[in-house]
């Protein structure tokens, strides 16, 4: 389901970014697309994670396991997100987490 969520979150943010006005001045017709466009978005993802949720609960194998991962692909997930943004806003973005550096945490969903 995660391939599903970063775009729809990707494409969110962008719309959000939009909203802001940040890309200059948007007519009132295309305000009203892209809050459509961000509403959309946000429960394309309300319903891909109760999808996943949902999934997860009728699988009778499914069991919550804690696996070690590392906190730099997480990073790395997070400084793509917010990418576009700090680019339109002259502002750069670096990570500095030691690749030794893990955490528990549930896979998956």
């Amino acid at each position: 389901m995660h391939e599903l969520r970063r775009p729809l979150t990707i494409l969110n943010s962008y719309g959000q970014l939009l909203a802001t006005g940040m890309l200059g001045q948007m007519p009132d017709t295309a305000t009203v697309a892209i809050d459509g466009i961000t509403a959309s978005t946000e429960m394309m993802v309300r319903m891909v994670n109760a999808l996943a949720e949902l999934s997860r609960l009728e699988d009778p194998e499914d069991k919550l396991t804690m696996e070690p991962i590392g906190l730099t692909d997480l990073v790395a997930g997070a400084v793509e997100t917010v990418m576009m943004e700090a680019k339109l806003r002259d502002c750069t973005v670096t990570q500095d987490v030691a690749p030794e550096v893990t955490f528990r945490a549930t896979a998956g969903g």
